[in-house]
């Protein structure tokens, strides 16, 4: 009887041990061991037997491609080609250099000014306060030339004989001219908002030149 409960008892350790070594594993092997996910960290032995760790390197993407969501700038363009599809971060322009077009920051230099309407280039506050400038100082130039008692005499004259000689031919010559500046800086200035061309920078340079010319022949003609 002891004999065979031994045997009983034995025959059962023997089939519960062949289940534990026949049951799954929860972790599934891996089938390819040598592919590790992009920058992890694999172990790897020198032949000395030592262990060291080694790093995937992911590849730095070159300067022409994007990086996330931003589009690559052409460098430069024909402007034949130029269509205003062309993609340009905000904040800058195409500006002309030979016959290439090159993106530019605004206002970085000279032709690099933000894109405007027109009217808003001939008649926003700035266009208005340097023209009216200009205009008042040349209707002052004017007056004061033909107020002198010389000039209705006849014994002198203006010293630029293409500005004319009387009051009404100074103002038939000299205030077109000026309206033609106003409309020709204006121009100038207001680029081109479809093709996000920059326009000119430094178009206040023309009325400072008639407010210092006027100004110039009324301190002329007073100091006379």
């Amino acid at each position: 009887m002891t004999k065979k409960m031994f045997v009983l008892s034995c025959f059962l350790c023997s089939t519960t041990m062949m289940a534990q070594a026949q049951t799954p594993s929860s972790a599934s092997p891996n089938t390819n061991p040598t592919q590790d996910p992009p920058g992890a960290l694999m172990a790897s032995a020198n032949p000395d037997g030592e262990q060291k760790e080694q790093t995937t390197l992911h590849r730095r993407p070159a300067e022409s491609e994007p990086a996330g969501d931003e589009t690559p700038v052409p460098t430069a363009l024909h402007p034949a080609r130029l269509t205003g599809a062309e993609p340009i971060p905000r904040g800058m322009v195409w500006v002309p250099t030979g016959n290439l077009w090159t993106a530019r920051e605004n206002n970085s230099c000279n032709w690099c000014s933000k894109p405007m309407t027109f009217r808003r280039a001939a008649l926003d506050k700035k266009a208005i306060g340097m023209w009216a400038s200009a205009l008042a100082l040349t209707v002052a130039d004017i007056e004061v030339l033909g107020s002198r008692h010389c000039i209705s005499a006849g014994t002198c004259r203006e010293g630029n004989p293409l500005l004319g000689g009387t009051r009404n031919q100074q103002y038939a010559l000299r205030l077109p001219i000026l309206a033609g500046a106003w409309i020709g800086t204006a121009w100038l200035r207001k680029g081109d908002q479809r093709l996000h061309i920059g326009g000119m920078k430094r178009w206040w340079i023309l009325p400072m030149l008639y407010q210092a010319t006027s100004s110039a022949g009324v301190a002329a003609n007073l100091a006379r």
